[in-house]
């Protein structure tokens, strides 16, 4: 399985000093720090062997790349040494803390020393290793200014432009994210949008990244149409200020005398993911959507997204497993809530779209063990029969209406809700998908699809507009009033059997939270 990170990381130093550490250690010790990412931990800090000192501050530090999709642990160990020969006698004690859980303390705290029991005298106080995280370096941010010339709407509606700036994979062309979308400008021919800031990592988001962007007109009552667009990279870019790109067609033509002119492209600073969570203690929410539609196929088809055969669970049972835990050590509850949507009682003809999973164990609509989630699941499949309707619409405006809710009664509390929605795809009517999702723009919301599939019944992606266009950037509700930021991505489904599957949907977390703090959010704050 390939451990490739999207470019969304963060360099990270970390200090490290110690409080009462058992007196077994005046004679010689050394603290060493471990961090696990994937399956080994790796040393990050070491600091040197030291003696006669139960309070040690250390001067050097520990530096560690941080992922937010990555599950990072950090473990120390307090070695015994021999101070002359600085041989490792024994393990003293050891303690751990979640690397995203300090983030979210603020980036600093206490991590207990666990000791061997026969050996601690009831007397002494609790020793402790106080660890704190701060940026090793400022993340470079790029102010951008652009303006156009020579523009036409190139249909009967009014000229009104607006752009997007995206990002997308050479290699992977479906691997696209927005980083922009401007302004709309009326009735100007050689309009000049407000300017605009990007974090300049993520021009180079994948390992081969281009820079689209593309110009459209906004068409009142209908869809968005194209203007023109170029591709170019971030090194193109940093050639100097006023470049200027001819616009092509959806053909990759050329259009006459109409261009874009980079008026602007200069560094700027911006706040990051880590100094968004540290600063504003930032708590993340995880809820799961299961499409029981009957687009997966019957639960007695044995090729169903939902059938289990053979003692082997059902695709979506075994795509549940594989983020459960992920996602609960993230949360601050360490639980999530899952619901079912495009299903209806055995006893009803009427479809519902929003069905809690309730835990038999605890009668509540949360799970902490993914055991009590896959005995709810079965049960919900026996009281439930699939319909012919997929909408994702009611659990998003749920969702969304937890996150104003939260913003309003507990303005002192900062959290970011994250909706993952598993599902096989078929959407017949998008038009109140799409309402939702634009009603999201300004919340702390981000909407991830998780596609469901297997070897016989193919995800379907292709051929499937009314799916596909819910992640278009140029999108809009049934008032015209514009998507704002990327809210909604989609899981390739390619990527799926080389990736673990909670690094895919966790990934582009951070660019959300960045866009949406920084435009609509705790901008004063940080």
């Amino acid at each position: 399985m390939a451990e490739e990170y999207l470019n969304t990381s963060e360099m990270l130093d970390f200090q490290i000093s110690c409080t009462n550490l058992p007196m077994e250690s005046y004679s010689g010790c050394k603290v060493v720090g471990f961090v696990k990412t994937s399956e080994t931990y790796k040393q990050f800090f070491d600091s040197g062997v030291f003696m006669n000192n139960i309070n040690p501050v250390f001067d050097n530090m520990g530096s560690i790349i941080y992922h937010f999709e990555g599950m990072q642990m950090i473990r120390f160990i307090i070695y015994s040494v021999d101070p002359v020969t600085n041989t490792e006698n024994y393990t003293i004690g050891e303690s751990f803390v979640n690397l995203h859980d300090l983030m979210v303390l603020g980036g600093a705290a206490n991590t207990k020393v666990v000791r061997d029991e026969t050996k601690i005298d009831p007397k002494q106080a609790d020793s402790l290793i106080r660890v704190r995280a701060i940026k090793s370096k400022k993340d470079l941010a790029t102010l951008i200014k652009i303006r156009a010339s020579g523009l036409s709407s190139l249909n009967e509606y009014p000229l009104s432009p607006y752009f997007t700036v995206q990002v997308y994979d050479k290699e992977e062309t479906n691997n696209i994210g927005l980083l922009h979308k401007s302004e709309i400008k009326r009735n100007e021919r050689n309009p000049e949008w407000k300017s605009f800031v990007i974090l300049t990592k993520y021009f180079n988001l994948f390992k081969d990244s281009m820079i689209k962007i593309t110009l459209y007109n906004y068409n009142p009552n209908t869809m968005d149409s194209l203007i023109g667009s170029f591709d170019t990279t971030f090194f193109q870019l940093l050639q100097g200020q006023a470049l200027k790109f001819s616009l092509n067609n959806k053909a990759g033509a050329k259009i006459n005398n109409m261009a874009v002119d980079i008026q602007e492209f200069k560094p700027y600073e911006m706040p990051s993911f880590f100094d968004i969570v540290t600063k504003e203690k930032m708590g993340f929410f995880f809820s799961v959507a299961i499409d029981f539609s009957s687009f997966n196929r019957s639960t007695t088809d044995p090729n169903g997204c939902h059938s289990e055969v053979d003692d082997k669970k059902s695709d979506y049972l075994e795509a549940l497993e594989c983020i459960f835990n992920d996602l609960t050590q993230r949360g601050p509850a360490e639980k999530i809530c899952v619901f079912g949507f495009g299903a209806r009682p055995k006893n009803s003809s009427k479809t519902s779209h929003l069905i809690p999973l309730v835990c038999e164990q605890t009668n509540k609509s949360y799970f902490k063990n993914f055991n009590n989630l896959q005995n709810s699941y079965r049960k919900f499949l026996k009281n439930y029969q699939l319909s012919d309707e997929c909408d994702y619409s009611e659990v998003i405006h749920y969702i969304r209406g937890i996150a104003k809710a939260a913003q309003t009664q507990l303005p002192n509390e900062r959290s970011y809700f994250v909706l993952i929605i598993m599902t096989h795809g078929v959407v017949k009517h998008n038009r109140k998908i799409i309402d939702a999702i634009v009603a999201c723009s300004t919340l702390p919301i981000s909407v991830i699809i998780v596609p469901i599939e297997n070897d016989v019944n193919y995800f379907p992606k292709n051929n499937n507009d009314k799916f596909n266009n819910i992640f278009l950037p140029q999108i809009k509700n049934s008032d015209n009033s514009p998507l704002l930021r990327e809210v909604i991505t989609l899981v390739q489904p390619s990527m799926i059997k080389e990736h673990k599957l909670s690094k895919l949907v966790l990934q582009n977390i951070p660019r959300h939270v960045e866009s949406w703090a920084f435009n609509y959010g705790y901008k004063k704050n940080l």
